[in-house]
This record gives structure tokens, sequence and C-alpha cells, in this order.
């Protein structure tokens, strides 16, 4: 029986999609892949085929029309019985080793919801940035609490998608996607997860996020405000649905609010400083009208 599911999400990605494909078959773990092809007009699903004609691995599935990035998330999470869980975005690649270091800790902590680990980024046409292998790697265990904690102390921290390795029963119990969140949907489901187990985490690069100019990202942030916007969107949601699993959800959504409005008014200082009025006014307005009390601490 194959040990983790992996969905690859796939439009207009054909380019990528041997890299990408090729970096999860190379793990040194017993796997299945499912290219999810959210109705491309590349040559993307002749390379699907190909790629899973060669590997019995791989299976293909495809759209007539675009649903969207969480519609093909979804049905991945619905797809997926093995005991893990990851999502490889097509234009991304996973870590030498990644996903055996991640089915190892997660069966040695059984009460683990997920792992994630560190990401690096690749810009496409310059060198492949150099993975040191050569480090003892680390981890740590945390409550699914304190991860939560830990987030809206700081809710504008980076956490990566494509190192995210989930128990399957878990996920499934978490639920789907939120197609609203769109850019943001990875924080939430993030904070969810937690709210069911403990998380693993590792400092091992466990995913390489290639960038081209094309990615999700770019079309969604607009600029400084809409990142933290979108963030708040994503803990609101979230304590919208899970808040009576947590013993203080009004004083975490406090927290949350004070911080994006403490970063909000950083930023706004130093688009100020750099002669951009326009954006710190809007920052500042943004930050009095997420909390008013931008002075107090977290």
């Amino acid at each position: 029986m194959p040990q983790i599911d992996v969905l690859v999400p796939s439009y207009q990605y054909g380019r990528f999609l041997p890299e990408c494909i090729n970096s999860i078959r190379s793990q040194d773990v017993d796997l299945r892949i499912l290219i999810l092809d959210n109705a491309s007009t590349d040559d993307s699903v002749e390379i699907a085929r190909q790629l899973a004609s060669e590997d019995a691995r791989i299976e293909v599935r495809t759209r007539e029309t675009n649903l969207g990035l969480m519609a093909s998330f979804n049905e991945g999470v619905d797809w997926a019985s093995s005991p893990y869980f990851a999502i490889v975005c097509a234009d991304d690649l996973v870590a030498p080793g990644a996903l055996s270091r991640a089915v190892r800790l997660l069966d040695d902590h059984p009460s683990a919801a997920f792992l994630i680990g560190r990401e690096l980024e690749y810009i496409q046409d310059e060198p492949f940035p150099h993975i040191d292998q050569s480090q003892p790697e680390s981890w740590r265990m945390s409550r699914g609490v304190d991860f939560i904690d830990e987030r809206c102390r700081n809710p504008a921290s980076f956490v990566a998608l494509g190192t995210l390795v989930t128990r399957t029963s878990v996920q499934k119990q978490a639920g789907h996607y939120k197609a609203h969140l769109s850019y943001t949907e990875d924080v939430e489901m993030m904070l969810r997860l937690a709210s069911f187990g403990d998380v693993v985490e590792t400092s091992a690069v466990q995913a390489i996020r290639r960038l081209h100019g094309k990615n999700m990202s770019n079309v969604y942030l607009k600029g400084r405000k809409s990142d933290l916007i979108y963030r708040k969107a994503a803990f609101d949601s979230f304590l919208d649905e899970r808040g009576n699993a947590l013993a203080d959800p009004t004083c975490l959504r406090k927290m949350i609010n004070r911080n994006i409005a403490i970063r909000a008014a950083r930023w706004s200082a130093r688009a100020l400083l750099h002669g951009e009025l326009g954006e710190s006014w809007d920052l500042l307005r943004y930050a009095a009208s997420v909390s008013s009390r931008l002075g107090a601490r977290a």
C-alpha cells in the first residue's frame, strides 16, 4: 500500500510538469501521484499522459472547464486514501528525501496532524539552488494550540504550502480548502489542521518554489495592504469555523487584529520614508480600521 498520495494540480504548466513529477517519483517512498489538469490549452495534458504511460503510480484527470485551483485541491483531498497526503503545484519541486523524511517523522509522532519544513526559492533560468544535505537534520514538535498561538502573534509570517504533508485522516476531518480565500487558503488550512493535532516542524528543505513571473501570488497581490487583508481573512475564517475548539478565541482575534494593525503601521512608516505618500496613508488608515490599539503589544 502506498504511504503517501501526492496531488499535482496543473494549469498551463506543461513546460514545468516533467521536472516536477520527476522530483516526486524519485523520492524513496511508496507513493501515488494524481496530476489534475484544470482545462489547460497548452500541451500539459499530452505531457501528463506521457508521464503516466511511463509510471503506473501516476494517474491523470482532466477537466473541460477551469474550476479554479481550490477545486483541484479539494478533489485531491477527496481522492487521497494513503496514510499521508501532500500537494505539489506543477511549477514547483519536492526536495530530495523530503517525502521519506515526512513519512518517517509523522510515523514516529502519531499525535501530529501535519509536518512543515523549509522552502527554497528558485528563480527560473538562474542557477539551481544548492541544498546542503551535510548538516544534521533537526525538528521540533509543537502542540497544535501553540502553533496557532505563534501564528496569531505573527500573522504575516510565511508558511509554504509546498512543504506541508498531512495525515490523511486528519485532512479529511478538517475538510476542504476555502475557495473564497484564494491567496491565503493554505494559512487557514494549517490553522484548521493544527486545531486537530500537533505539528512537526523540520529545519530541512522540503520544497523548492519556482519563481517565473506567473506564479499565482502575482495574480492576487496588489501591494502590502492586500497581503494583510488576505491574511486577516484567513484568520477570521478559521476562528469563525473552529473558534469554539479553542480556549479563548476572542483573545486570539484581538491579538491577530493588533498584530496586523502594527504590521500595517510599520509598513506605512516605511512607505513614508520612501516617499510613497499614498500607500503610506492607505496603510495607516487600514491599521486604524483593524485595531485602534496600535501601540499595544500582543
